[in-house]
């Protein structure tokens, strides 16, 4: 536990980058986090996977994986349903099923959070829904045997968990501080979220990279999981619909924003149309310009892409067929692997040596092969 809480509390510090920068940062953790509360498990990384660096100190990163609890919104509802038994919630009611089901859904929705923005109001109609199917039996009955209610909705709790906890894989935030041979410093800060093979809506990509102290590149983007030509109600719904590409456009009307073109075809493959990748260079304006963009542009547009994010895709209502998935988990693992061998695969030894980046990037793999379905 130790181990853990000392990991994120340096990852959550981005000791090597500007006040903006940081509070950008901590804000986009802080939200997806608070967003998807007990579906992510703690980070249990090895500690010196949690924080490496190379044998002079003169490169550092910070690594966090949290893991997606698939189990978690069956947990949570059966707690809740034990304790308000506990309470006796039932004992005063004389009533049958369909008066009892609507009791019963306004002190669910209550005590688990409606309204605080842990789930849209269509999620809450299938709770209801769930629940109603279960409750066949006179409240008389419940009366005399309270704990059979919560036996009666374990059926409909298992479908109901898949429906929650379906969507997140893996969340992956890092820092990455390296000292140039040349002066400066190369910073790097990440997040990236990965949605299971349950539905087929788009992850999440963050990436902003500082070389000097007056321009950096960044990358925000949904990248789709699905062949967009062959699936053209797959781009109208998550990038028409959302008008993601309107924040592309806001950015680039700054002077100091020019379109960022990637040396590797393959990521400008597999980044959506609405992408965000830029290259923000404010020599004239210099250190304080930077910070300005980064606090007053950058910052408000990330806010609005996580959000379009976390209602639309972590924490929407679409699911594929069971025939889909396999075809999903096969496109989804190659990306992953590519995605190490990339950005990883060839910089990482340089950086940290081979001992440091064979332990790293093995953990890594380990998380992606390990990705459940």
């Amino acid at each position: 536990m130790e181990a853990q809480e000392e990991g994120r509390r340096r990852f959550m510090e981005f000791p090597y980058v500007s006040g903006p920068h940081r509070d950008l940062m901590v804000d986009l953790v802080s939200t997806v986090e608070t967003r998807l509360g007990s579906q992510l498990r703690p980070c249990t990384l090895p500690q010196d996977v949690q924080f490496y660096q190379n044998q002079t100190g003169s490169a550092q990163a910070s690594l966090q994986i949290r893991s997606g609890d698939k189990s978690s919104p069956k947990k949570l509802i059966v707690g809740e349903l034990r304790r308000l038994h506990s309470i006796s919630l039932f004992g005063g009611f004389n009533c049958w099923p369909s008066e009892l089901f609507v009791k019963f859904g306004a002190m669910l929705m209550f005590n688990l959070g409606f309204g605080r923005g842990n789930l849209k109001f269509s999620s809450w109609i299938k709770i209801v829904e769930c629940i109603k199917r279960t409750v066949t039996v006179p409240m008389q009955l419940l009366a005399r045997f309270p704990a059979a209610f919560g036996e009666m909705c374990i059926g409909a709790l298992t479908a109901l968990a898949d429906f929650m906890g379906a969507g997140i894989d893996f969340t992956l935030g890092s820092w990455l501080h390296c000292e140039l041979p040349s002066g400066g410093a190369l910073n790097i800060t990440s997040l990236s979220a990965y949605l299971r093979h349950s539905t087929d809506a788009p992850n999440f990509l963050f990436e902003l990279i500082q070389s000097t102290p007056t321009s950096f590149v960044l990358i925000l983007d949904l990248p789709p999981r699905k062949d967009l030509v062959l699936h053209l109600d797959y781009l109208k719904n998550f990038y028409e619909e959302t008008q993601l590409d309107k924040y592309r456009q806001q950015l680039e009307k700054l002077d100091e924003v020019q379109p960022y073109f990637s040396s590797s075809l393959y990521i400008r493959s597999v980044v959506s149309p609405t992408a965000i990748l830029v290259r923000v260079d404010t020599k004239e304006g210099g250190g304080e310009r930077l910070e300005e963009i980064i606090e007053k542009d950058v910052h408000p547009v990330l806010r609005e892409v996580v959000g379009v994010w976390l209602d639309k895709c972590a924490c929407g209502e679409r699911e594929v067929e069971e025939t889909e998935r396999s075809i999903l988990k096969k496109r989804d693992q190659l990306i992953k692997n590519q995605t190490i061998e990339i950005d990883l695969g060839s910089s990482f030894p340089r950086l940290f040596g081979e001992e440091t980046a064979s332990r790293v990037l093995g953990a890594i793999r380990g998380v992606f092969n390990s990705s459940t379905s």
